[in-house]
């Protein structure tokens, strides 16, 4: 028998969480996605829009008041675009990497000990992801252009705060300040996956 492992993780285009690993036989409710996860992880953290997936646990009545009163931002579970590759990068992206690198040799059967560093190392030595490209987007913050890496899932038309090339971004970054009218946040987006 294979070994096999659940984590949780988060992305945007700022960077990505921790892998936060789920103990075997830890069943992945309402509780547990509240108390070991958001509360920990997310509460008081970050200037992004969070986005979850319909799973029971992350639409549940409780989950999605939590998120309401103790997040900056958020989808509700109603509004998330399930086969959206661009804002999906956790199921379109990120899982498969991880799956690659987590199971590129053989693990003993359970029990399994896991070193995360080991396991999963999402990118190479300088942190940056591995399979994701080099896109621009504009901070209205600094209202300038910053350069991240982002999954080649999606292409620049596919959103409005996205750029393939600086030029294109220093064109929106030069009309928003004399401007100041573009509103955008991050999005970031997690997820539970198991390997």
């Amino acid at each position: 028998k294979t070994a096999s492992v659940m984590v949780w993780a988060g992305v945007s285009a700022t960077g990505r969480t921790l892998l936060i690993f789920v103990e075997k036989g830890a069943k992945i409710n309402t509780e547990f996605h509240l108390e070991e996860v958001l509360k920990k992880e997310l509460k008081g953290k970050g200037n992004w829009t969070s986005q979850q997936d319909g799973a029971p646990s992350h639409k549940s009545k409780k989950v999605q008041r939590w998120c309401r009163q103790n997040l900056l931002d958020f989808i509700y579970a109603n509004e998330w675009l399930a086969n959206s590759p661009d804002l999906n990068v956790m199921d379109y992206s990120v899982w498969a990497i991880l799956e690659e690198k987590a199971c590129a040799k053989r693990h003993s059967t359970q029990p399994m000990t896991i070193n995360p560093m080991d396991i999963c190392q999402m990118g190479p030595p300088d942190g940056r992801f591995c399979g994701f490209k080099v896109m621009y987007t504009y901070n209205k913050e600094t209202l300038q252009c910053d350069e991240f890496w982002f999954p080649g899932c999606t292409t620049a038309d596919t959103n409005a705060n996205l750029f393939i090339d600086m030029q294109s971004c220093e064109k929106l970054a030069e009309m928003c300040r004399r401007c100041k009218f573009l509103n955008v946040k991050a999005l970031f987006y997690y997820n539970y996956y198991s390997i």
